[in-house]
C-alpha cells in the first residue's frame, strides 16, 4: 500500500472515529484528482479545505510526494464526483479525475 493510501486511511479513519455512530455506517468511495504541479501549497489547502467543507466528503489529501495528485473519500450517496471536480477546478480548471 503507498504512503498516500495510508495517509487517506488514517484521515478517513480519523474523522470517523470523530463523528456519532449513526454517520458511520456508509459506503466510502475513492476518487484520484489530477492537478496541475505547480499549484502553490497554500492553494492546495484551499482545495483540501473546501473539498473536507463538502457534504459527504471525509478525506481529501494530497500526495506528500506527488503534488498534482489529490485523493478524495467522499459517501456517493451524499457526494457526487462531478461536484467534487468541480470545486477543485475553481483553483485549477484543466483538473481531470480518476477512478481508485
Amino acid at each position: 500500500m503507498s504512503r498516500t493510501a495510508i495517509s487517506v486511511f488514517e484521515t478517513v479513519f480519523n474523522n470517523l472515529v470523530a463523528k456519532p455512530a449513526k454517520e458511520i455506517a456508509m459506503d466510502i468511495t475513492d476518487i484520484l484528482i489530477h492537478v496541475h504541479p505547480t499549484l502553490s501549497a497554500e492553494q492546495r489547502a484551499k482545495i483540501e479545505e473546501a473539498l473536507i467543507a463538502s457534504k459527504g466528503v471525509v478525506a481529501a489529501t494530497f500526495s506528500p510526494t506527488h503534488a498534482h495528485m489529490l485523493t478524495v473519500a467522499y459517501d456517493p450517496e451524499a457526494a457526487h464526483a462531478d461536484e467534487l471536480l468541480q470545486t477543485v477546478r475553481e483553483w485549477d480548471a484543466a483538473a481531470t479525475m480518476t477512478g481508485l
